[in-house]
């Protein structure tokens, strides 16, 4: 599975057509059905969600993708900050970053900060300085 996580990712980077990108994604949205997707695949779940075929179920399944990344995020987040008290949470919040655009990112954080400790929140937006 990592290896296949792998070769979707080169895939994502090296083919930005869209029909390229439509058949990723709809892949990705077949596979998060049959098994729970870890936390990379969320990932590129959610930079792909735009590029999912154009049809009736196009915005139910981008909501599903948006709150299943938003809920994983958070998760990610308590772990990492109680895991070692914060030591590795700056590498994280750097990786989400380099991965999702600003604007993006700001939306997602503002939605994930409400959920979480004050004292993540406090260090989390210290950390991001968007």
């Amino acid at each position: 599975m990592e290896a296949c996580l792998k070769e979707l990712w080169a895939l994502h980077i090296k083919h930005p057509e869209k029909e390229v990108r439509e058949e990723l994604a709809m892949g990705l949205v077949n596979a998060m059905a049959c098994k729970k997707p870890d936390y990379e695949t969320l990932l590129l779940l959610y930079k792909l969600r735009f590029d999912l075929p154009d049809d009736v179920n196009k915005e139910k399944r981008i909501k599903v993708i948006e709150d299943s990344f938003t809920r994983a995020t958070k998760e990610r987040i308590e772990e990492i900050y109680n895991e070692d008290e914060g030591e590795h949470f700056e590498k994280f919040l750097n990786s989400l970053t380099a991965e999702i655009e600003d604007t993006e990112l700001v939306l997602l954080m503002n939605e994930i900060s409400e959920r979480l400790d004050i004292r993540v929140q406090r260090r989390m937006w210290e950390l991001l300085r968007l």
